[in-house]
């Protein structure tokens, strides 16, 4: 593969960073360019990444390289794509690398295109192209099953996450506060006090909603499972 120098080719409007934090500062984690687009002969380019902490590139297809994947600090990064022969004359895919230090992220859009086919029009990122490979999001509890005491009930779990989250709850006994956020937060649930004659407990199940995919729709949840004994 040939070296690719800074052109036009570098579209710097279609950006699409993420940024995530866990009740701190954010890290200052950044890329110099977004959006690169290739040709189908193969080539590599050169980002410059800016990082005050341990970081990891993930989430790109078998057909796109990176070197280095991880590292500390800041970095040179090199980005390569594979010759891409494109029997089907299709105007070009798309693919996204993934960089985080686990409190911010920055994603870059890598479009490969068929500079013959022009008349398609330019490629947008995002497009389900046969090569297309979508970035999922990250989320997860630490706690999924939560049992409360009849009176002063309040308890709390961690979400830990690169992307935005909401809580979804039907059960008007319980309280989640915060409602919404964004990466890693510690999460109480309260409830009103529970008095039973047959000493039954009561359960809700409250969901931790977020996007599955960067970019593409549909959601994802996690359902928390929350019992409150009685007393009667």
């Amino acid at each position: 593969m040939k070296k690719m120098i800074l052109t036009a080719a570098v579209i710097a409007a279609a950006a699409m960073t993420v940024s995530c934090n866990k009740d701190i500062d954010n890290t200052g984690l950044g890329v110099d360019v977004e959006v690169i687009n290739y040709p189908l002969d193969g080539v590599t380019y050169d980002i410059h990444l800016t990082a005050e902490t341990p970081w990891e590139a993930s989430h790109f297809p078998k057909w796109v390289t990176v070197t280095p994947e991880s590292g500390s600090g800041n970095a040179s990064i090199t980005i390569g794509v594979d010759a891409w022969d494109n029997e089907d004359n299709e105007a070009g895919c798309t693919a996204y690398l993934v960089i985080t230090d686990r409190t911010d992220t920055a994603v870059v859009v890598i479009d490969q295109i068929n500079d013959d086919n022009k008349e398609r029009g330019p490629v947008e990122s995002g497009h389900d192209f046969s090569r297309d490979e979508y970035i999922p999001n990250y989320l997860t509890v630490n706690n999924t099953e939560i049992n409360l005491p009849p009176q002063d009930a309040s308890t709390s779990f961690n979400i830990d996450a690169d992307c935005s989250w909401w809580t979804e709850c039907d059960a008007e006994w319980i309280t989640v506060s915060p409602a919404s956020g964004r990466g890693w937060k510690a999460v109480t649930v309260s409830a009103h006090d529970w008095t039973d004659p047959e000493n039954e407990s009561r359960t809700a199940t409250p969901k931790v909603c977020y996007n599955t995919y960067i970019d593409k729709p549909g959601t994802s949840s996690i359902t928390i499972t929350v019992t409150q004994s009685a007393e009667n």
